[in-house]
Protein backbone atom coordinates (compact mmCIF):
# COMPACT_ATOMS: atom_id res chain seq x y z
CA UNK A 1 0.00 0.00 0.00
CA UNK A 2 1.24 3.48 -0.80
CA UNK A 3 1.39 5.96 2.03
CA UNK A 4 2.36 9.54 2.56
CA UNK A 5 5.12 10.79 4.86
CA UNK A 6 2.46 12.70 6.75
CA UNK A 7 0.53 11.59 9.83
CA UNK A 8 -1.08 8.16 9.68
CA UNK A 9 -3.90 6.60 11.69
CA UNK A 10 -5.35 3.10 11.82
CA UNK A 11 -9.02 2.63 10.97
CA UNK A 12 -11.56 2.00 8.24
CA UNK A 13 -12.55 4.50 5.59
CA UNK A 14 -16.28 5.09 6.07
CA UNK A 15 -16.88 7.62 3.32
CA UNK A 16 -15.06 9.58 0.62
CA UNK A 17 -16.83 12.67 -0.69
CA UNK A 18 -15.06 14.07 -3.75
CA UNK A 19 -15.34 17.72 -4.68
CA UNK A 20 -13.91 19.62 -7.64
CA UNK A 21 -10.39 19.73 -6.15
CA UNK A 22 -10.44 18.14 -2.68
CA UNK A 23 -12.06 15.14 -1.00
CA UNK A 24 -13.39 14.67 2.51
CA UNK A 25 -12.27 11.31 3.89
CA UNK A 26 -14.10 10.01 6.97
CA UNK A 27 -12.07 7.48 8.98
CA UNK A 28 -13.58 5.32 11.75
CA UNK A 29 -11.05 4.24 14.38
CA UNK A 30 -11.18 0.94 16.26
CA UNK A 31 -12.16 2.90 19.38
CA UNK A 32 -15.33 4.17 17.71
CA UNK A 33 -14.17 7.70 16.97
CA UNK A 34 -14.57 9.25 13.54
CA UNK A 35 -12.05 11.64 12.02
CA UNK A 36 -12.61 13.72 8.90
CA UNK A 37 -9.72 14.88 6.74
CA UNK A 38 -9.64 17.07 3.66
CA UNK A 39 -7.05 15.95 1.10
CA UNK A 40 -6.61 16.53 -2.61
CA UNK A 41 -8.39 14.29 -5.10
CA UNK A 42 -4.93 13.50 -6.48
CA UNK A 43 -3.88 12.13 -3.08
CA UNK A 44 -7.00 9.96 -2.86
CA UNK A 45 -6.21 8.52 -6.28
CA UNK A 46 -2.45 8.18 -5.68
CA UNK A 47 -3.00 6.25 -2.42
CA UNK A 48 -5.81 4.18 -3.93
CA UNK A 49 -8.22 5.05 -1.11
CA UNK A 50 -11.62 3.35 -1.25
CA UNK A 51 -14.62 3.23 1.08
CA UNK A 52 -14.41 0.21 3.36
CA UNK A 53 -10.61 0.04 3.08
CA UNK A 54 -8.80 -0.78 6.32
CA UNK A 55 -5.79 1.41 7.05
CA UNK A 56 -3.00 0.27 9.33
CA UNK A 57 -0.76 2.51 11.42
CA UNK A 58 2.94 2.31 10.49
Amino acid sequence: MKTSARNTLAGTIRRITKGAVNSEVLLATSGGDEIAAIITNGSVDAMGLKEGMKLMQW
